[in-house]
């Protein structure tokens, strides 16, 4: 098979083998100059799989790399970190094959599909503590990502786990080290370290992440530069007037001068070149201007003012924690452990001061699935994170009291129900058995009942003469019969009552007025004056 035609991304191509199984290839999802990524079917498993072509011919030690970086993170757990799951790797006439999961769909394409293309605070929580889950591994390891963008971070099953995540696409990996590389990271989630031409390092990441954080908010990219230049002036714009370039940064950066221009004075500083001086006439404009106005870009309004103030208060938090993870200095930017004792990951500020709100209970909600993912984790996951910070709200996480008492209400409800009397037994039809009047009476019934009747004893009569039954009372005593099997199955408690006027069995079901009677049925006097139907 040819992977170097060239075909439409939704053709369907024929099968390939591998030394275990054997590939139906469906469609190619990406394609570049080195690597496609197609979505193929695994006829051994008969599961639906990635499938990453490689050409080792080119680029061949980045290649190498991405094997030994896959080679480490196939020693830790992939459901426990959020990393896709690798399953096999095999070469085949001179390229690379690699088989992943298949996940759903990536954050990009979700956002894209939603009416408002954004998602709430409370959505973007859970997104975050599983991918700082998977950076704090990834920063034990040495290992930076350099890709981290929505394209790459992809929902396992939304409909049956939601905002469960993983991250995806390590061929970009690299080794943290003193190296500087250029252009290894996206231009829109690119550092200012890396544009400025400093050490790769694992902060690469964080500010990646924080770009994430605020397009999922936003609905639009946080610096949309065409150049780095922009993305430079986007970055002061952004952060505010107070958060300016360290000057140890600007002086030991590679690319300093280029973008910079150093002040003759006494104290030599470096300032931003003017869009002239560049030599630039247009600027993108940025649609968000300054973090310190994320309050005020979407007004807060929910039905009690306890929620409205639980999700102004949410904001805020979310504000701080963009400012610690998008700082300018690389050496002072949140690291992953930090992240996790955050008042807006943790929710402890919020749950402790309003404890009332079903905002808070909806953000304590919406983390069960980290909390599922924390207790499944092993030493070296996130219980080891427990050690250094106060355990969360949402980890021991209760349902809000009105729900809880609405719900203890419900179940003395339930309580009294069950401890009703059993359902009677049922009542044959045959006038060759008798029956007393004490087997009629249901079992278990309560003594004192106030709307309960009393028997009363039918008198004696001659055996000899014939019973005189109305013609009315044999049809409705035919009629009951038939009924009557039918009817005794559905109630839970009934009540009888014989009226001493008339032979009759008023049979009254749960829910019904004292005074209308549910079935009658005729009685007969047997043999020795016992009742029967």
């Amino acid at each position: 098979m040819d992977f170097d035609i060239q075909c439409e991304k939704s053709q369907v191509m024929s099968t390939l083998s591998s030394p275990s199984s054997q590939y139906l290839v469906q469609s190619i999802l990406k394609e570049g100059s080195y690597e496609k990524l197609t979505k193929c079917v695994n006829i051994a498993t008969r599961k639906t799989v990635y499938l990453k072509i490689l050409n080792s011919r080119s680029a061949l030690p980045e290649k190498e790399k991405e094997l030994l970086i896959l080679k480490h993170l196939r020693k830790f757990d992939p459901d426990n970190f959020n990393i896709v799951r690798c399953n096999s790797v095999f070469f085949k006439a001179e390229k690379i094959f690699i088989e992943y999961e298949m996940l759903g769909q990536t954050l990009f394409d979700f956002v894209k599909d939603r009416p408002s293309h954004c998602m709430t605070l409370n959505e973007i929580r859970p997104i975050l503590h599983q991918v700082a889950t998977t950076l704090q591994l990834l920063r034990r390891l040495g290992i930076v990502h350099t890709n981290l963008k929505t394209d790459n971070i992809m929902l396992v099953n939304h409909a049956n786990q939601p905002f469960r995540i993983k991250v995806f696409d390590f061929g970009s990996a690299l080794f943290s080290t003193s190296e500087w590389a250029e252009g290894i990271a996206p231009l829109p989630y690119r550092s200012p370290e890396m544009i400025l031409g400093l050490p790769v390092t694992t902060a690469i990441d964080m500010w990646s992440l924080g770009c994430v954080a605020a397009e999922l908010f936003l609905g639009t990219r946080l610096n949309p530069g065409r150049c780095e230049y922009e993305m430079l002036q986007h970055m002061v714009q952004t952060l505010g007037p107070h958060h300016m370039f360290p000057q140890k940064m600007l002086n030991d950066g590679l690319n300093t001068k280029r973008y910079f221009q150093r002040e003759k004075s006494s104290t030599p500083r470096w300032r931003l070149k003017d869009p002239s001086e560049y030599g630039q006439t247009k600027q993108t404009g940025n649609y968000f201007k300054c973090l310190d106005n994320i309050q005020k870009l979407k007004p807060v309004c929910r039905l009690s003012e306890e929620d409205t103030r639980a999700e102004f208060q949410d904001r805020q938090d979310f504000g701080d924690l963009l400012k610690g993870m998008l700082h300018l200095d690389c050496d002072k930017r949140i690291t992953p452990s930090q992240m996790f004792q955050h008042p807006f990951i943790t929710i402890n500020y919020l749950a402790k001061r309003y404890p009332n709100s079903f905002y808070v209970n909806v953000c304590c909600g919406r983390m069960e699935v980290c909390r599922h993912q924390c207790l499944s984790s092993d030493k070296r996951g996130y219980q080891s994170v427990l050690r250094y910070q106060p355990i969360p709200a949402w980890y021991t996480h209760r349902e809000h009291p009105l729900i809880l008492q609405i719900a203890s209400a419900m179940n003395s409800l339930s309580m009294y129900e069950d401890q009703s009397p059993p359902q009677p037994q049922q009542l044959s039809l045959s006038t060759s058995r008798e029956r007393t009047l004490s087997e009629l009476q249901l079992p278990n019934a309560p003594e004192k009942a106030s709307h309960t009747g009393t028997i009363t004893p039918v008198r004696q009569r001659d055996t000899s003469e014939p019973p005189k039954v109305e013609k009315k009372a044999q049809q409705r005593t035919r009629s009951s019969s038939r009924h009557m099997q039918s009817y005794f199955k559905a109630p839970k408690r009934l009540q009888l009552r014989l009226q001493p006027s008339l032979p009759k069995l008023i049979v009254r079901g749960k829910g019904l007025s004292k005074k209308t009677p549910v079935k009658t049925l005729g009685l007969q006097r047997g043999r020795g004056g016992k009742i029967t139907l």
